[in-house]
């Protein structure tokens, strides 16, 4: 009275809580945590939009750095982006305009762009980088947003 999975279309066969390991005594089974292994995941890759959003220019809004023009002096303003974790090495980072197909900020309030700057000293750093701008003149009171993506995969 049993299928045979080779002859039925479509069938599938699923194993769950199953652990492989060579040893001659085996060690008892821990169920992973989606927290723990989200963890373990960003140590390699982290990044600023939403989980389940896909890393793209004009992507969206949600989740991007966001950092204030308080006067018209190039260079004015930056952000922090700490990681969610310690990274296992310096990452690469790639900057992502929310709004445009280019990878500078925008500011979502005057609708415009503005040349991003990655500093090359944080760049190196495994737990943050500082984003900044540093060629064009931001408009006072302003809104600005960035998404980026710290990658240190092997």
């Amino acid at each position: 009275t049993q299928t045979n999975l080779n002859e039925t279309n479509g069938a599938t066969f699923q194993l769950a809580n199953i652990k492989l390991e060579a040893s001659p005594v085996p060690s008892p089974f821990v169920a992973e945590t989606v927290s723990g292994a989200l963890a373990r995941a960003q140590r390699y890759y982290a990044k600023t939009f939403p989980q389940g959003t896909a890393v793209a220019q004009s992507a969206t809004v949600p989740g991007c750095l966001q950092a204030k023009g308080s006067s018209t002096v190039i260079g004015d303003f930056g952000v922090m982006w700490r990681f969610p974790v310690l990274m296992r090495a310096s990452p690469i980072i790639v900057t992502y305009n929310p709004s445009a197909g280019n990878a500078n900020w925008r500011n979502v309030t005057g609708g415009a762009d503005v040349a991003v700057d990655v500093d090359p000293i944080t760049a190196k750093s495994a737990d943050g980088v500082f984003i900044g701008e540093q060629t064009d003149a931001p408009a006072a009171a302003s809104n600005y947003c960035i998404h980026a993506t710290a990658d240190a995969r092997l």
